[in-house]
């Protein structure tokens, strides 16, 4: 502690132990001898780059003069390079025009030649389809008349639908016939169920008007506010003073402060009991005042959260009758059991009805009924004998499939008729369009033509003006092959050479002026690094440095043997934690199985060997002791108790208290509990202080003793 702070750093400020100043000044002298080391750095720097300067600085002289010569060469390559140029784009001009000249004039010969061609061969088509024209028009006129006979044929067969649609109608009123019938039966029988179901509805609503009960989030409001109010009520009788009395006479009490005050008059053996607080008072005539007081807590808001709760309560329950939980969770079971038997009746009335109404039937069943007797009215021999349907449809359907064959024959000789019809005709006005196409690309042809041939010139003019101007292009061709071999023989544009050079002189002129203004700035840099005497006030700060750690070297000698130290202290303690966690793990864990069942695979530890969590066997994640329940926790807790005494100690017989520490735990689990301390205290001194000692009345080997009333015999 005189050196280290609690997380194992050095200390500052005002308790920081020696070697910190001692560090702080070595710093400081450190970063002193690091400037003067830099200002000796910079007079060598210096030094160096002033000669460095006056070489470069005649250097740059000597290069401008090699360079002047190789630009006068540049500059007169450049300018017979940008000639040559010229002349190259001038012959590209003459070849480029010749090459249109000579595609144009080509291109209008193979028209002309394309055209005669064309015409010659559409010439021999058009004789012949002129000559096929009168044949096809009149096999047209033939095809028309059978058409004419075939649709007259159709219309007579057609005419026989009105017999069969009147075999059809029959039918199609005995379907109808039918269908009612059997729709007025099966709607009467529905009506009837509905009816009942109705009648058990009303029944069933009457029953459930009489009950007045809470639904289900109230009763879970009104549980909560009752478990609010009970609890709060504990704590209250937690936080009150209680003094006992039992009387071995008659006597008088008068109690003066406590919750209720005044005289009582006991009889002998009677007992009372006088709550109050933060004190208690009350007077026995003749022996003297009593008074006991108990620690001040919040006894007042206690007592408001208690009545808070029973007033919310009792405004909850008010209506029902009772306030007792089990009647209203009686009378919230048997109304929910009416609404249940109400919702089936109801259910089953929407499926009697299937999305429909009770009007809505009786309309349908009435409907029915009026169309059997307007049926009747025409058919007065069904109401005795009621028709065949099936036999009627069978009539209906043969005639008309028998009139639909026929039918069906004669379309299709029709239709056979007109497609060979519209063959004839179609095949007609190709002929006729073909012809016209033909007339008409002469037509196109005769123009093109005479546009071709408009330059004034024939055929054999034309095939010379195309050699010569061959030729024109060929020579034009073999001057830009020449110049362009001059071109490559300078080996490229000499313009970026050129300007490379000019750019290289003037970067050289650049330089040597740069290196005349350096060399002006660091022969004054390298007087007032001279006027500084860095190295006197360097071989000063590394006297101080030496020193400086030989002192530190000794205070961290003593500082880190007494970290050594005090690590290898906790290390010892955290193995001897470490070797007693599993033992104690797994002794806690019989335990807790002993106590919980199978409920909980292990319990969870940390560093202090305090619990940490627990393992459920449904569930593959460790959950936080506050997520159990506070029966369950105090079993955790007494498990490991009970494990770390048997584990640490296991020698000698120990010494183990527990006050009170199964207030949550259940009956069945303490029975397993009582078993365990039975079977404990053969080898430790179990001492458990209780206010509910009858709890424990089922240990065999335990003695129990009266506390208050120890201290009642001994002051």
């Amino acid at each position: 502690g005189q050196f280290f702070t609690a997380t194992g750093k050095l200390k500052k400020g005002a308790s920081e132990p020696a070697i910190v100043v001692l560090e702080s000044q070595l710093v400081v002298a450190q970063t002193d001898r690091a400037k003067f080391q830099q200002r000796l750095q910079e007079f060598d720097d210096a030094s160096r780059r002033i000669e460095d300067l006056h070489r470069q600085s005649a250097t740059a002289r000597l290069d401008e003069q090699e360079l002047i010569a190789a630009l006068t060469k540049a500059r007169e390559l450049a300018m017979a390079y940008q000639k040559l140029v010229g002349q190259q784009k001038q012959y590209q001009l003459e070849m480029s025009a010749a090459e249109e000249r000579y595609r144009s004039l080509s291109e209008r010969i193979k028209s002309i030649q394309a055209a005669d061609d064309e015409l010659n061969s559409i010439a021999g088509k058009l004789t012949q389809l002129r000559d096929d024209l009168p044949v096809q028009e009149k096999l047209v006129d033939g095809q028309q008349a059978e058409a004419k006979k075939a649709e007259e044929s159709l219309r007579e067969i057609r005419g026989q639908r009105s017999e069969v649609a009147a075999l059809r109608q029959l039918a199609q009123l005995a379907e109808r016939y039918s269908r009612n019938q059997h729709n007025c039966l099966e709607l009467e029988k529905q009506l009837k169920q509905i009816d009942a179901a109705g009648t058990e509805i009303d029944s069933l609503r009457q029953v459930r008007s009489t009950i007045v009960a809470p639904d289900k989030k109230a009763l879970k409001k009104i549980m909560k506010i009752a478990r609010q109010r009970d609890d709060t009520r504990l704590k209250l009788d937690g936080a009150l003073v209680t003094v006992t009395i039992q009387l071995e006479s008659d006597l008088q009490i008068e109690i003066t402060q406590a919750e209720v005050v005044g005289t009582k008059s006991l009889a002998e053996s009677d007992s009372v009991e006088i709550k109050g607080t933060p004190d208690v008072g009350f007077r026995i005539p003749f022996i003297g005042q009593f008074r006991a007081t108990g620690p001040i807590g919040d006894f007042e808001e206690l007592r408001g959260e208690w009545e808070s709760a029973k007033e919310t309560l009792d405004e909850l329950t008010g209506g029902y009758g009772t306030c007792d939980i089990a009647a209203l969770e009686a009378l919230h079971a048997r109304a929910d059991e009416l609404d249940q038997q109400i919702a089936q009746a109801a259910v089953k009335l929407q499926t009697l009805l299937d999305g429909g109404s009770v009007e809505q039937l009786r309309a349908d069943h009435l409907h029915a009924r009026n169309t059997l007797d307007e049926i009747h009215r025409n058919h007065a021999e069904w109401q005795e004998a009621p028709p065949v349907q099936a036999d009627l449809s069978r009539q209906a359907e043969d005639a008309v499939n028998r009139l639909d064959s026929e039918i069906g024959k004669s379309e299709l000789a029709a239709d056979q008729t007109q497609k060979t019809l519209h063959r004839a005709l179609t095949k007609t006005e190709n002929l006729k369009s073909e012809i016209a196409n033909f007339d008409s690309r002469i037509a196109v042809l005769d123009n093109q033509l005479k546009s071709n041939r408009d330059d004034g010139l024939d055929d054999r003019l034309r095939r010379e003006k195309l050699t010569t101007i061959a030729l024109e292009r060929d020579t034009a061709q073999g001057k830009l092959a020449a110049v362009e071999k001059q071109i490559q023989e300078l080996g490229g544009d000499p313009s970026p050479s050129l300007a490379m050079l000019e750019a290289r002189q003037s970067a050289i002129r650049n330089v040597a002026d740069d290196a005349v203004r350096k060399l002006s700035n660091e022969s004054g840099r390298l007087d007032q690094i001279i006027s500084e005497a860095p190295y006197s006030s360097l071989v000063a700060a590394e006297e101080l440095i030496s020193r400086l750690e030989e002192e530190i070297k000794r205070h961290r000698l003593e500082i880190d043997a007494i970290a050594l130290l005090h690590q290898t202290v906790s290390r010892q303690k955290s193995d001897a934690v470490r070797d007693l966690i599993e033992p104690i793990r797994l002794r806690a864990n019989i335990i807790l199985q002993r106590i919980a069942g199978s409920r909980f695979e292990g319990v969870q530890f940390g560093e202090t060997l305090l619990p940490t969590g627990i393992d459920p066997r449904a569930n593959d994640v460790a959950v936080a002791l506050d997520q159990i329940s506070g029966g369950e926790q105090e079993q955790v807790h007494f498990a490991v108790r009970m494990a770390l005494a048997e584990v640490a100690f296991p020698e000698g017989r120990q010494l183990v208290v527990l006050d009170d520490v199964f207030t949550y735990t259940d009956t069945s689990r303490l029975v397993r509990i009582a078993t365990l301390l039975d079977e404990a205290a053969e080898r430790f001194q179990i001492v458990l202080l209780t206010c509910h000692p009858e709890r424990y009345r089922g240990l065999p080997n335990a003695e129990f003793f009266d506390l208050e009333q120890l201290a009642n015999h001994h002051p």
